[in-house]
């Protein structure tokens, strides 16, 4: 017999297989990819998020960036 926290821990399991993937790149994955220091990357990501072409989503002490969807062009889609 399965206890209430066996079947707990499968639902749980189960609704994280589905849970959506975090899409951008954090400063240090965009360093490889335009092998640019660091400092660089993070100055322009900074002004691109001021002027709102850019958004970010803190996960712990790291930030992932993506560029920013205004509700228009999703209206769009």
């Amino acid at each position: 017999m399965v206890s209430k926290c066996e079947n707990l821990d499968i639902e749980i399991k189960n609704i994280l297989e589905d849970a959506p993937k975090f899409e951008g790149y954090s400063i240090q994955q965009l360093t490889q990819l335009l092998n640019r220091p660091f400092p660089t990357i993070r100055w322009h990501l900074e002004l691109l998020a001021a002027k709102g072409d850019v958004e970010f989503v803190e996960i712990g002490r790291a930030k992932v960036y993506k560029l920013k969807r205004n509700s228009e062009a999703i209206k769009n889609e």
